[in-house]
């Protein structure tokens, strides 16, 4: 008498009790399931460090939002003659812009913590004093007619990220004679382009730094970076193109108001900066580090030193061309607040898969050694037992 075989719902029990690929795929399907809450909590994470750097921007835009440094820059007027098909004539003005020859600055940052609710934010106040000397080069070398030229019309611009931080009047002092300080400048493009470092507080600011120093920064139509330099001028009228050529040198001290971070365009043959300033975590960001660097307490000292070899933009330019992009080639420092709490549960919760696999893994792991328990001869792991 032929035996007879177990029922249907007896085998598809058996083989639900002995399926190692059934208790894989159960475990899997659990982990996604449970991946659902973490993700929930990653949105809320994000969302809160949303309104953390809103608070930062808040306090930014009332005390002094984060520093770019950018010039001095010498322009100087040439009006340049232009006909028509109908054989008339236009003049139009154009400004022929300088850099120096050496650009040296030294600075302290005296850091403050401010606090808008919850959230805390890094701002300083920043005492500079920079100074340099201009060496321009023949009028024949750059082609322009003596006769073109606007002498008293010629002036020192000078750019700032957000000139509200300004604390104190601004002068310059050239060839030892003091000049004031007059805000805006007649042509934008006598300035380069240039932006503040952004003030973000997430852990997206390293990646918005990469994007900023990135080669294809240019192409980005995403780029984070922060508002350009607002610019200030001084007139420094000279008599003719001998005393243009001359050696002249300049001076002046800042006294700003800052968030986050400062920098500083490289725009001497020769750029030196000095910064010190009561904090233990700086971050030197930019395209150059510093030459020598002193970490010790709660004190930082830091110098850098850029030659125009170093950076991808002329000593002299015309208006009517292309300006120039000193963003990837800009330093300095960030003033960086250690490990804050949003990046401290952000870490836990991208870790959160980690204990979840690990718990299931121990449960897979006893299903065989608990009773005695071992892999059936007739069980593959990879089909159906």
């Amino acid at each position: 008498m032929q035996p007879q075989p177990p029922p249907l719902l007896t085998r598809a029990s058996d083989w639900a009790r002995n399926s190692v690929t059934l208790k894989l795929l159960s475990i899997g399907i659990l982990l996604l399931l449970l991946l659902i809450p973490s993700s929930m909590v990653e949105s809320l994470i994000t969302e809160r460090a949303g309104s953390r750097d809103a608070a930062t921007e808040e306090i930014s835009a009332q005390w002094g939002g984060a520093q770019l440094v950018l010039g001095p820059v010498l322009p100087y007027t040439a009006v340049e003659t232009l006909g028509t098909e109908d054989k008339r004539t236009t003049e139009v003005t154009r400004y022929v812009c300088l850099l120096p020859d050496t650009l040296s600055s030294t600075g302290t940052l005296a850091p403050e913590r401010r606090h808008r609710g919850i959230y805390e934010a890094v701002v300083y106040r920043a005492n500079m004093h920079v100074q340099g000397v201009f060496q321009a080069p023949p009028l024949a070398d750059l082609g322009v007619a003596p006769g073109a030229v606007r002498w008293s019309e010629a002036f020192v611009a000078l750019g700032l990220s957000d000139l509200k931080g300004i604390r104190s009047g601004l002068r310059l002092r050239w060839d030892g004679q003091p000049r004031s300080f007059e805000p805006g400048v007649p042509d934008s493009d006598v300035l380069p382009v240039g932006s503040a470092p952004t003030v973000s507080t997430q852990v997206s600011t390293v990646v918005q730094e990469r994007a900023r120093y990135s080669k294809y920064n240019a192409d980005d139509e995403n780029n984070n970076g922060g508002p350009a330099a607002n610019g200030l001028n001084a007139l420094v009228p000279v008599p003719d193109e001998k005393a243009l050529t001359q050696r002249h040198t300049f001076a002046f001290d800042l006294d700003l108001n800052g968030s986050t971070g400062l920098l500083q365009a490289p725009l001497g043959r020769q750029t030196t900066l000095h910064l010190s300033a009561p904090w233990a975590d700086p971050s030197f960001i930019g395209a150059f580090l510093p030459v020598r660097r002193t970490l010790g307490g709660q004190q930082f000292t830091a110098d850098w030193r850029v030659f125009h070899l170093n950076r991808n933009y002329p000593q002299h330019w015309r208006t009517t061309e292309a300006r120039s992009d000193v963003d990837a080639s800009t330093f300095g420092v960030r003033l960086l607040v250690p490990v804050n709490e949003y990046q401290k549960i952000m870490r836990a919760a991208k870790y959160a898969l980690l204990p979840l696999t690990l718990t299931f893994l121990v449960f897979f792991s006893s299903w065989f050694s608990i009773g005695g328990a071992s892999i059936p001869s007739n069980t593959s792991w990879w089909g159906w037992g």
